[in-house]
């Protein structure tokens, strides 16, 4: 790792399970910024007070069924309808059930009804 170290590991008889690190926080540091000061006061204060979703990365999605850079990508361009439909269309070979919640989507784009139609444990669609 460069500028990095790795240590303090122990075995431990329960693994990392969803919402175990709720408690992570992370700093950001804006440098070089071309942008008005009030704007960016602004978008920080919007920052903190919805917070962001880290949608980057097969850590995030379990697959490389969507290449999860274009929806990064698309979420920093403000391309919301695009980031949705990478993330919530149909693809090759899911399950019965996956399927039928994606088709949802698909043919209504109804965030609602889609969120309805996703079972409980597809965690990253819902």
């Amino acid at each position: 790792l460069r500028f990095g170290a790795l240590g303090d590991f122990e075995r431990v008889k329960n693994g990392l399970k969803l919402g175990d690190l709720r408690g992570n926080r992370f700093e950001i540091v804006l440098r070089d910024v071309q942008e008005e000061e009030e704007k960016v006061a602004e978008a920080c204060d919007e920052l903190k007070r919805l917070g962001f979703i880290n949608y980057y990365g097969l850590q995030r999605f379990g697959s490389s069924a969507v290449p999860t850079h274009a929806i990064g990508r698309a979420m920093l361009r403000g391309e919301w309808d695009k980031a949705a439909d990478l993330i919530l269309m149909p693809r090759e070979g899911e399950k019965e059930e996956t399927k039928q919640a994606r088709e949802v989507w698909a043919e209504k784009k109804d965030v609602h009804a889609a969120l309805r139609a996703f079972p409980r444990w597809m965690h990253s669609e819902r």
